[in-house]
């Protein structure tokens, strides 16, 4: 692969997503509380819904002349899921849930020097998330926690290569790793915003290019059964 599909395979990740982050938060932390906790809280297990928006790293992949040919971008996604979560009485939390998501997920490639053209076509993701952290504060309205997810997207991948034209199926898994705040804003809903990146394995084989770690940034509502008083 040549050096001039490295360079058209790097351009589209979002480059102004960072000036974003410190928005996000304050907009997060800075929404009122309606209703007051009690003042010992106490432990409990429930159900969740979340809804969730941003930018997410996308990688689609196409094996020509035996090298993995990638495409990478910063896209918009949109994702819902359900889960459980467990809090203790003084504060750990922890929680697991599992969902599916849309993404503008289309990507392109196109080497003149080959002459390769690649299309990879995706518009769905599902996806798994593991979370820990902890409720801060006297009324626990707040709580910080680090997050792992795996994010699953197949591809439909068309190839030209040099007028020899064949399609393949891609399936691909990102690891997305970071740190999330949770506001709390009723007893039963809260927002939410996470930001961190993500990895992925290509199994040793040679690529056309190392892809990046762009920020990915994911802002969201938390919906669960009120609270007992």
């Amino acid at each position: 692969m040549t050096a001039a599909m490295s360079a058209l395979s790097l351009r589209s990740p979002a480059r102004r997503v960072p000036l974003f982050v410190p928005l996000a938060l304050l907009v997060v932390l800075a929404v009122p509380c309606r209703g007051q906790a009690p003042p010992a809280r106490e432990g409990r297990v429930s159900v969740f819904l979340a809804l969730d928006g941003g930018v997410q790293n996308l990688i689609g992949g196409a094996l020509v002349s035996g090298v993995d040919v990638l495409s990478q971008a910063s896209r918009m996604v949109g994702t819902v899921s359900v889960g459980v979560r467990a809090e203790t009485s003084f504060g750990l939390v922890a929680g697991f849930d599992v969902g599916m998501g849309v993404a503008r997920g289309n990507l392109h490639l196109v080497d003149p020097s080959g002459p390769l053209e690649v299309t990879y076509r995706n518009r769905t993701q599902r996806h798994w998330n593991v979370m820990v952290g902890h409720a801060l504060g006297d009324d626990r309205r707040t709580t910080v926690h680090l997050y792992l997810s795996e994010v699953s997207r197949s591809f439909d991948v068309d190839v030209d290569e040099a007028g020899a034209r064949y399609s393949q199926r891609d399936g691909q898994g990102l690891l997305r790793f970071g740190l999330g705040v949770e506001r709390e804003v009723t007893d039963a809903a809260a927002l939410r915003v996470r930001v961190g990146t993500s990895r992925a394995d290509f199994g040793g084989r040679p690529t056309n290019i190392t892809p990046t770690r762009p920020v990915d940034v994911m802002i969201g509502a938390v919906l669960s059964p009120p609270r007992k008083r």
